[in-house]
């Protein structure tokens, strides 16, 4: 909890020279975006861990094991879609009320999950 001084750690960020209104933000226009990102629940919500035995040490969370468990019963590739909406199924069923996101481009939304 170290109390940094803003302007000395803003600095270097401040002094880089920005040609075009573009370079400075993230998904641009003419940029290419890659990312994706699943999330375990919505932000006003909370990702759940599963704990079946009650004891806290063997509690999980609740989506890195839907996530497994969705993959280990696939036939096969999988889109990032797919993925998440069997996911939010899964969850469901098990009685957790959260709702995985994800968060990509409509082209990465059906490309196939790598992991």
């Amino acid at each position: 909890d170290e109390v940094e001084d803003s302007d000395e750690y803003f600095k270097p960020a401040l002094d880089t020279p920005v040609l075009q209104d573009a370079e400075a933000y993230a998904g641009s226009h003419g940029m290419r975006d890659m990312s994706i990102l699943v999330s375990g629940c919505q932000s006003d919500e909370t990702s759940a861990d599963a704990n079946p035995s009650g004891n806290a040490r063997d509690a999980y969370g609740a989506m890195s094991n839907a996530l497994q468990t969705v993959l280990s019963q696939s036939e096969g590739p999988i889109t990032n879609h797919q993925l998440v909406t069997e996911i939010r199924r899964l969850l469901k069923q098990e009685g957790f009320s959260q709702r995985p996101g994800l968060y990509c481009t409509d082209e990465n939304a059906e490309a196939i999950f790598i992991c």
